[in-house]
């Protein structure tokens, strides 16, 4: 479901980058730049809230505890701006920069851990993401005459980086105030880089496996 809501950001990012490029494709220096208006993203959120970004189980240690995660995945996706520009590097390639602004998210996952050798237990967490960036920048070409004339066929993520930040850790069950205490710094930052990844790995592999290889 998140690969699909990736996908209609970048078909509908698509479309306006090719269109405009047609549009002034005779132009020395073609440029363009768009941010949505408020209320422009009301169907975009209805459609990704529900996305669901898996990630891998991972685990923290510190001060003899070992505190484990497993089922992570994030939901509830809700943009807060996107800004897109295009330029036309030449009649068969754009080059279209993607800003997406003030992501929001809540990630949920299971954990149990042992303290100092003899203390353990487990429960659930839910995990509040809000202030994300995505700044990436596509690259949309075709091999069969120009972009004022054909389609594009092909679309590679050029450059991508996620800024994600966790403001907040909420354990449930049975959890010591203390070992909570002593790991969340660690996992909020070890959850922030595994969701940037991912996110990034996501729109790089549906481009290069959806539209390259056509």
């Amino acid at each position: 479901m998140f690969l699909a809501a990736v996908v209609f950001i970048v078909l509908a990012v698509t479309s306006y980058a090719t269109a405009a490029a047609g549009d002034r494709i005779l132009g020395d220096d073609d440029s363009f730049f768009r941010r949505l208006a408020i209320g422009d993203f009301k169907e975009l959120n209805k459609l990704i809230k529900p996305a669901i970004l898996r990630l891998a189980d991972t685990s923290v240690s510190r001060d003899m505890i070992s505190f484990d995660v497993r089922n992570l995945r994030c939901t509830s996706f809700q943009v807060g701006d996107m800004t897109v520009s295009s330029k036309k590097d030449n009649l068969r390639r754009v080059s279209v920069p993607l800003n997406i602004i003030d992501l929001d998210m809540v990630c949920t996952f299971d954990y149990s851990y042992w303290a100092a050798l003899i203390f353990s237990g487990g429960g659930s967490a839910r995990v509040t993401s809000s202030g994300n960036d995505i700044l990436a920048k596509m690259a949309i070409t075709t091999n069969v005459g120009t972009l004022a004339t054909r389609p594009p066929n092909k679309l590679v993520f050029e450059q991508c980086d996620a800024n994600v930040i966790i403001n907040d850790i909420n354990f449930q069950g049975g959890v010591a105030a203390w070992v909570a205490n002593a790991i969340e710094g660690n996992l909020r930052g070890k959850i922030a880089a595994m969701a940037k990844t991912k996110i990034c790995q996501t729109l790089d592999d549906w481009s290069r496996t959806t539209i390259a290889d056509q």
